[in-house]
């Protein structure tokens, strides 16, 4: 997944994460390069990282607070109360790991 792009006076890298980093500390963490003897620079030395939408369009707010939009279905065979369950868990989980505000 593309996660943004390292400009330098030389080079320009493309930067992509194989697997899900959910916030700015993690993406800081991330390894960018790593010498043979161990020696490692982590994105967070070397770049400024700022959760953010990439443009105002693809921001959705609800009164004055960043907010999601959910579609969710369900087929006639599920049954109604399990799948409110299997959503409260849901957002319960997401909740306690979104930001405050």
């Amino acid at each position: 997944m593309p996660t943004g792009s390292l400009e330098t006076s030389r080079e320009s890298q493309l930067i992509r994460v194989a697997e899900e980093r959910r916030t700015a500390g993690g993406l800081a963490a991330l390894v960018e390069r790593a010498a043979p003897e161990g020696g490692q620079v982590a994105l967070g030395d070397i770049a400024e990282i700022r959760e953010r939408v990439s443009t105002d369009d693809d921001a959705i707010w609800f009164d004055g607070k960043p907010a999601a939009v959910s579609d969710i279905t369900k087929t006639r065979a599920e049954h109604s109360l399990r799948a409110i369950a299997a959503l409260n868990l849901f957002l319960e989980i997401e909740r306690g790991e979104a930001h405050p505000g």
